[in-house]
């Protein structure tokens, strides 16, 4: 409730531009053949905010700051079905969503410990 009426004007509310988004993300790492089902499942689950951050990102051109890290874009090779579960910045990639992290944000916001 707080962060409702605190942050009400920021708020980005699902409306069918991300939710078109997040079923592209879907699909995507569906017919991608490179996860093993238990991996897919891990983002396929209620409440599992990577593909809503993408999809999300992705209809608004905003950059994704995470500490999964934007220089791990490495895919699992077509056909490997690996049985981890999909990185942010891998998926995000092929959606040319910028993924940064969060020392990259504080150097890029000139932030000085």
């Amino acid at each position: 409730m707080w962060v409702k009426v605190t942050y009400a004007s920021r708020l980005i509310m699902v409306g069918n531009n991300i939710l078109s988004e997040y079923q592209e993300v879907l699909s995507w790492i569906v017919g991608s053949n490179r996860w093993d089902n238990a991996a897919i499942n891990e983002w396929n689950i209620d409440g599992k905010a990577d593909p809503w951050l993408i999809a999300t990102a992705k209809a608004y051109h905003q950059t994704i700051v995470t500490f999964d890290g934007g220089k791990n874009k490495q895919l699992p090779p077509i056909g490997a079905y690996s049985s981890k579960e999909p990185k942010i910045s891998a998926v995000a990639s092929q959606f040319d969503v910028r993924v940064i992290t969060f020392y990259e944000l504080f150097q890029e916001l000139r932030f000085k410990m």
